[in-house]
């Protein structure tokens, strides 16, 4: 009978060694630890002789050791009256802490002869009573020589001798660790909490009453249904087979895929559309339903008829303990449905395979024969009532008795409607795998092949979200989750319930909740590798010789991708050898060439692959590779280092060496700075800094003053300057906790610029005061550059916080003469970008402009981007003033495509305003909307102030000349709203609040605002003091108060006069002209408007034009005259119509009086 049921246990003399004759050199393991011993072993032994209690013992620890072998695991030591084995270790499976419960279990029961027959022999009790746990340990040789052996350390061990300690005689007790990946399998009873020498908290414990009859799911989330995702394909395929099946067509179908692509999904998915059949759903309670589902698992391949066992008892509610008068009994559910014929011969080779050693089977190849009989005749007499469908889960590890049964019915297809589904992993040399083959020979007409391949992105994506849809995680959660599990429902499901083991996601009565007191960027930590991923990812890589496994560990310390040349210097291997491991690693889809087609670098198959070996690897020895890694990249990469810094960083930051990993963090931080790839360069400097700090003789002070410096410039240019200020005064704080007035020097000099140009923190007052304090370290220190960018910053305190554009040339010529003496270039690129502005404002226009071309020219050679973009930018806003609009376009549109190259939304914004300003004027009023438009959101994200107030205005005046003032108006006035809610930019809600009142006929009003303004200075305000010089007039006009007007217009007039300003001048010409003419001084109005028209065109201004001509049309005298300026308006009109493509704007523009009767409509 043994080739039918196994061995009974043979006595041990010596504790057996590891699994596999492999290395066991110390490994990290997650494990499963079994402690059993005998209850009163002491007690006991003091009652015989050493010798009888060595015989006792010994056939004790048959019984003891026997299941522990059954089921995988190894027996590490014997310990006098107590074994302790490992489930994980030195091989894995993926269901280690189930097959130590079982082996626990097996353990008790079995043993139960072994105490009868103790007391029967000495009249005393023998017992005894088994511990486990579950957790993480170092396992591999202590000790050297004779006396080393295979053993683990770490808290588990401790937790599970205690769980032995305090278990009752006779019972299997687990902690919760192990409690959590066996739940759905066992019956088990709360034993509250214990304490545990050593630990803060009681451990909760569990007594195992047994496996469950029906078990619940081991993989994915306990009631929580998975959505069916991006297998629409795979479902029509079966649904379509399942059609066929009811009209007569058998199928044997195998759906093979990668563990946890969703084939047990399919399966149930299938199964419900079975279930809904009129035809299956008319059938009651006949046996096994039509659908008879099979279910291997991993320790059954070696147990004969393991797969017919598990799907007798599970359909029958039969337990392994079962007695044969209930194995009997409950065998009925089966037997008594079938016909009388086959009764007898059921109950006794069923019997007998459940349990019931007194049931007479019958001898070898009679038995094999009689089974095979009784399972064709139940299955003809089951098909005979309809469709019938035999499905074999995880296939895999079906064991060889079970399969050959099965492939015996295989037949009945040609005979009756059957579906045979089998479902499986592409595992090489298994038994399902081979039985596949056989059928493809067999059967080839019947024969099909379902293959699954990981989700798309797509697919996880909206996994992910359908799963979640309730939750509210942050979105970087949604993404962490479909990056980890690339495309596996499977490892979706266990990264999901990682969080909801951490806390971070709690059950609700609909789905999941985020707890909003987690630190999202805690969550690949608390995610880590979740445990059932690991032990089937560690149980593949178990599978592989130690020298290939090796190769593996090693190359998941070089990265998910890894060179081969890197490899081969780390792997003290021959270059064949390695290849051949490599090659192996490939066909046992572990690794795989890597996808950018570099023949020399390969990638692991999956992240987790990846994680799951490079954890098996001890801490020390990680440091050690990664160290060697990353010297054998500065060797092999010495000409591109810039570009393999990031990994380089990570590498030294794993094997501890600071100096080395915060020098290649601030390189890999430049390199990407370099591409303007702000968020890594932010992420980079960030980390070198936190590194820094923590470890403050790793990098002396000119390197952290660097790092510092960078970090806060590229937030600057990613439009994020309250970060930038943080990282600058955060360099300032430490230099006066180490009293080091250089490091405060060197945080307070960028500080300044900050209160001192439009940004959110732009004050007069801490502007002056962070500039003096700064010139006067400059002077302790002896720091001239420290002098000149003080200079500079006093410059800008007087050109923008507090106007006064005497004095800001004066700081700006001396920052420009210690910046040029002392050879700072880089200040001097400053001081030239903006004292252009200053030499503007007080009416030096020549210094100005070859101030900003100085500047242009070296920005471009040396290669700064950022100010390059600024330049250009400022540059384009100074020709609109001064009336150069094709100039101005060429200089923006220059400016715009620096800056979205190097994502700069600061420069976008400037140059978007200055692009969008200038193609109104020029008439290209729909493109030039759209892009002020758009310069507003970018000014909103880089926190551009200046810009986020100017835009409205701006586009509230186009929108009322082109006769739609309500046009996005909510929209604007939020926007305006939102940054001078404070008080600040009073400029530009003074210029809003006259449109207003001027294009919503609010005459009262408006004349209120305009006796209560004055203009602002043009130095400070620019394009802003302009708009407000022009509307004042405007609103005079329009009340006819012509003498205020005329007055008001003059006035302006002269001040852009005496800067050279000539922005809206044609505008202002063409109000004094309106202003004129209400004064009945016509021939002097019709002087001003041709001055206008002159105006408007030397400056290419389309939009200033056409107003002026419909003046002259309506008070030229001379006919011909008059139809030239018609025809020439009409012109203009239609070019700015060809290029308004809005239709309400258009149509409003059309509507206008002037415009209509212009071009005819």
């Amino acid at each position: 009978m043994s080739e039918l049921l196994g061995d009974p246990p043979n006595a041990l003399t010596n504790p057996p060694g590891p699994a596999t004759a492999r290395d066991v050199s110390g490994e990290r393991r997650v494990i499963t630890v079994l402690f059993c011993d005998v209850v009163g072993s002491t007690s006991l032994a003091s009652r015989f002789d050493p010798e009888e209690w060595a015989e006792v013992m010994n056939e004790a620890f048959r019984f003891m050791i026997a299941p522990v072998e059954e089921y995988g695991g190894t027996v590490a030591r014997l310990m006098g009256d107590a074994v302790l084995a490992f489930f994980g270790a030195p091989l894995a499976h993926e269901d280690d802490p189930q097959r130590a419960v079982l082996a626990g279990l097996g353990i008790i029961n079995g043993i139960q002869s072994f105490i009868a027959q103790f007391r029967d022999d000495y009249g005393w009790d023998f017992n005894v009573r088994v511990g486990i746990n579950t957790g993480p340990v170092v396992v591999g040789e202590i000790g050297g020589g004779q006396t080393g052996e295979y053993t683990a350390m770490g808290d588990a061990i401790n937790v599970a001798a205690r769980m032995e300690q305090t278990a009752a005689p006779g019972t299997v007790q687990i902690a919760e660790d192990t409690w959590r990946h066996v739940a759905p399998l066992f019956d088990v009873r709360d034993l509250g909490r214990i304490e545990v020498k050593g630990k803060d908290q009681p451990v909760q414990a569990y007594c195992v009453l047994g496996a469950k009859v029906q078990s619940g799911r081991l993989r994915g989330l306990e009631d929580v249904p998975s959505p069916l995702v991006g297998r629409e394909r795979e479902i029509g395929r079966l649904r379509d087979i399942l059609a066929g099946l009811r009209d007569g067509r058998s199928r044997i179908c195998y759906l093979v895929g990668e563990a946890g692509l969703g084939k047990s999904r399919l399966i149930d998915e299938l199964h419900r559309s079975w279930d809904e059949q009129p035809a299956v759903a008319g059938r009651g309670a006949s046996p096994w339903h039509g659908w008879v589902e099979f279910a291997a698992v991993s320790y059954g391949a070696n147990r004969p008829y393991d797969l017919i066992k598990r799907q007798l008892r599970a359909y029958c509610g039969i337990r392994e303990s079962d007695p044969p008068a209930v194995i009997h009994e409950r065998l009925g559910a089966l037997v008594n449905a079938l016909p009388p014929a086959l009764h007898e011969r059921m109950h006794r080779l069923f019997g007998f395979l459940l349990g019931d050693t007194t049931a007479d089977p019958g001898q070898g190849e009679n038995f094999q024969r009689e089974l095979r009989t009784i399972m064709e005749q139940m299955t003809r007499a089951q098909a005979a009532r309809g469709p019938l469908v035999y499905v074999v889960d995880d296939a895999h590890w079906a064991d060889v008795a079970s399969l050959e049964t099965l492939h015996n019915l295989l037949p009945l297809v040609r005979a009756r409607p059957m579906l045979f589904l089998f479902a499986m992993r592409p595992d090489r040399d298994t038994p399902g795998r081979q039985l596949h083959e056989e059928i493809q020979v067999e059967f080839p007409e019947y024969a099909t092949s379902i293959y699954l391949e990981p989700l798309t992105a797509a697919d996880g994506h909206a996994l992910v979200r359908e799963m979640l849809q309730s939750a509210n995680a942050p979105e970087r959660v949604y993404e962490l989750i479909e990056r980890k599990a690339e495309g596996n429902p499977f490892f979706i499901e266990e990264t999901v319930r990682a969080l909801l083991d951490s806390g971070a996601l709690r059950p609700t009565g609909e789905g999941f909740r985020w707890d909003s007191a987690v630190d999202a960027d805690r969550v690949a930590e608390l995610i880590g590798l979740p445990g059932n991923v690991q032990a089937l990812l560690t149980a593949r890589i178990d599978q592989l010789d130690q020298p290939v496994r090796r190769t593996l560990q090693l190359a998941s310390v070089i990265g998910r991708t890894f060179p081969l040349p890197v490899l081969e210097r780390i792997a003290d291997h021959p270059a064949e050898l390695l290849h051949e491991h490599l090659r192996r690693l490939a066909q046992a889809d572990l690794v795989r060439p890597s996808l950018s087609g570099d023949g020399d670098e390969y990638a692991f198959r999956h992240a987790l692959t990846r994680d799951a070996a490079y954890g098996t690897i001890l801490i020390r020895q990680r440091r050690r590779y990664h160290r060697r890694v990353a010297e054998a990249m500065e060797s092999l990469y010495a000409e591109r280092l810039p570009e393999e810094a990031p990994q380089l960083a990570w590498h030294y930051i794993e094997a501890l060496d600071w100096a080395r990993a915060i020098r290649y963090c601030a390189m890999a931080g430049a390199a990407a700075a370099r591409l303007y790839a702000n968020v890594e360069a932010i992420e980079h400097y960030s980390r070198a800094l936190e590194i820094a700090r923590a470890n403050p003789s790793a990098v002396d002070d000119a390197g952290l003053t660097d790092i510092f410096h960078r970090l806060g410039r590229v937030y600057e240019v990613a439009g994020q300057p309250d970060n930038a200020l943080r990282a600058y005064q955060t360099l300032e704080q430490l230099g006066a906790e180490r009293d080091n007035p250089t490091l405060q020097l060197e945080g307070l000099m960028p500080q300044v610029v900050l209160f001192v140009t439009p940004t959110p923190f732009m004050d007069a007052a801490r502007g002056r005061e962070h500039a003096e304090r700064l010139m006067a370290l400059g002077e302790q220190l002896g720091r001239v550059d420290a002098q000149a960018r003080a200079q500079w910053c006093l410059m800008l305190l007087y050109m923008n916080a507090a106007p006064d554009a005497a004095r800001a040339v004066d700081h700006g010529e001396r920052a420009l003469a210690l910046a040029r003496d002392g050879g700072y270039t880089e200040i001097e690129g400053y001081v030239l970008n903006d004292i252009g502005r200053a030499y503007d404002s007080v009416g030096r226009t020549a210094d100005g402009t070859r101030a900003f071309a100085d500047a242009r020219a070296l920005w471009q050679a040396t290669g700064n981007e950022p100010m390059l973009a600024d330049v250009l930018g400022m540059e384009a806003t100074q020709q609109i003033l001064y009336g150069d609009l094709p100039h101005a376009v060429e200089l923006a549109r220059q400016g715009m495509d620096v800056s979205r190259r190097i994502g700069n939304l600061w420069g976008m914004a400037l140059n978007g305003y200055a692009l969008g300003s200038a193609l109104v004027e020029t008439g290209e009023i729909g493109e030039g909307a759209r892009t002020l438009a758009s310069s507003m959101e970018w000014a909103e994200q880089a926190n551009f102030v200046g810009l986020e107030a100017s835009v409205p205005v701006v586009l509230s005046w186009l929108f009322g000349t082109l006769g739609r003032y309500d046009y996005h108006n909510e929209s604007l006035e939020r926007a305006l709203a939102e940054v001078t809610a404070e008080g600040s930019m009073a400029g530009s809600r003074t210029a809003w609040e006259l449109i207003r009142r001027h294009f919503t006929g609010d005459a009262a009003g408006a004349y209120e605002m305009v006796c209560a303004v004055e203009p602002p200075p043009i130095v400070s305000a620019g394009q802003e003091a302009i708009f407000i010089g022009m509307i004042i007039p405007e609103i005079l006009v329009s009340q006819a108060r012509f003498d205020e007007a005329l007055a008001a217009a003059d006035a302006m007039l002269r001040r852009m006069a005496a800067l050279g300003v000539r922005a809206m001048r044609a505008d202002l010409l063409t109000i004094r002209g309106r202003a004129l003419a209400g004064l009945g001084r016509d021939d002097e109005a019709a002087a001003e408007w041709r001055a206008a028209l002159i105006e408007a065109r030397e400056q290419g201004s389309r939009r200033a034009e056409w107003p002026a001509l419909v003046r002259l049309v309506e008070v030229e005298g001379d006919a011909a005259r008059v139809e030239s300026y018609r025809q020439e308006a009409a012109v203009v009109l239609r070019f700015i119509l060809d290029h308004l493509d809005d239709d309400e704007l258009r149509a409003a523009f059309l509507l206008l009086p002037d415009v209509g009767t212009l071009i005819g409509t």
